[in-house]
């Protein structure tokens, strides 16, 4: 699907594919319907608000419709799952659909399967396979993915775009940006709410240097209880996107004052060990969680 400046995509057949489901098969046709809808909202608003879309978008997206009783079990089964996926993409990773839009060529597929790919590399990074408040399997998302795109996958890995590697620690360098919040006061806010929090519960204490805070559960398996506290922070959506290992530690590093060495600090934000704080044969690391998710309940 090719959308030009200067075409619509018809209303009768938007509204055939709408009621039909045809939208909902997959994150492609699901990609397609939301540029279709931005595209109709930035051409044609007498208003000039397609800037607020997204916005709007997210605060109108269902995971069900009246319409879906005129379908097969299997298809509503099916549309119940896409829904489900890209609602945990909207809650968790906005930003890849805010920068879709935000391309010059978003009205060409090129710029779709590219988004595509970066789910599923954002999806590798998850530090589960299950979503745990939603009982999403993330690993079957990417599977399907991988067998959907593979040819797409495979020109990605040969030929990866010029510092796609880099681009979230470029846009992630202090440790307030990890958290969602409308802007970057809403996001400071809330860490220096969480800093109250850890100093309050004696994690930590205020060091010489201005800005830099003492670990104090140091010698109490105090590495693991800051992965901890990353893997609560996540899992309660405080944190907006998935990082890499030695970014997470880098920006805990910004702030925190503690004796691990870098390749131990960085070790246990790896996804394999992050998963490990779901409990599942290690109670001692999901009683680390469960302590971590009452220290932040309140934030």
């Amino acid at each position: 699907m090719v959308l030009h400046a200067n075409e619509r995509y018809p209303l009768v057949k938007f509204l055939f594919d709408e009621l039909s489901g045809s939208f909902f098969e997959n994150e492609l046709t699901w990609l397609n319907r939301l540029v279709i809808l931005y595209h109709n909202r930035k051409t044609l608003s007498i208003r000039d608000d397609h800037d607020s879309f997204l916005q709007d978008f997210i605060s109108k997206n269902k995971n069900s419709s009246f319409f879906d009783i005129l379908r097969s079990q299997a298809a509503r089964q099916s549309m119940r799952t896409t829904r489900a996926r890209l609602s945990y993409l909207l809650t968790n990773n906005a930003r890849l659909v805010e920068d879709l839009l935000h391309r010059d060529d978003y009205g060409l597929p090129k710029a779709r399967f590219e988004t595509i790919v970066q789910i599923y590399d954002w999806l590798k990074g998850v530090p589960y396979d299950v979503d745990l408040k939603t009982g999403l399997d993330l690993e079957a998302w990417k599977q399907e993915i991988r067998d959907r795109y593979p040819n797409i996958l495979e020109r990605t890995i040969l030929r990866p775009r010029k510092n796609a590697l880099f681009q979230n620690e470029e846009r992630t360098r202090n440790f307030s940006d990890l958290f969602m919040g409308i802007d970057q006061q809403e996001r400071e806010a809330k860490f220096e709410k969480l800093l109250g929090c850890l100093t309050e519960a004696d994690w930590i204490a205020p060091a010489d240097m201005a800005g830099k805070f003492q670990l104090r559960k140091s010698a109490h398996g105090g590495r693991l209880w800051i992965a901890a506290l990353y893997y609560a922070l996540y899992q309660k959506q405080h944190i907006k996107e998935s990082q890499t290992a030695s970014t997470i530690a880098g920006l805990f590093n910004n702030w925190l004052i503690h004796p691990f060495s870098n390749e131990s600090f960085e070790k246990v934000f790896q996804p394999e060990e992050q998963a490990k704080f779901a409990g599942k044969g290690n109670h001692q690391r999901g009683r680390y969680a469960q302590e971590c998710f009452l220290l932040i309940q309140n934030l």
